[in-house]
């Protein structure tokens, strides 16, 4: 695979990545608890690494509202259309 391809690729994953976690990290704020606001500032200072296997994990688990778990793919798929 030519390296564009590469560079593409890596950047659609990390970005999936911060997208699926600031959606988690939104959903949970809707609520007004401080466990809810601990939780998020957390979140927020996970290098990226961590935040992409939360993201995994938390697209896997199906505590997560579908709603939630469906913005990954969707903003995949919309980076991969030409």
């Amino acid at each position: 695979m030519s390296t564009a391809l590469w560079l593409v690729l890596g950047f659609s994953a990390g970005g999936l990545a911060l997208l699926a976690v600031a959606a988690v990290v939104l959903f949970l704020n809707v609520r007004r608890d401080e466990q809810v606001r601990v939780l998020s500032r957390r979140i927020r200072v996970l290098p990226w690494r961590d935040k992409f296997r939360l993201a995994l994990r938390l697209a896997g688990d199906r505590r997560v509202p579908l709603r939630v778990r469906l913005i990954p793919p969707a903003v995949a798929v919309y980076l991969a259309s030409p």
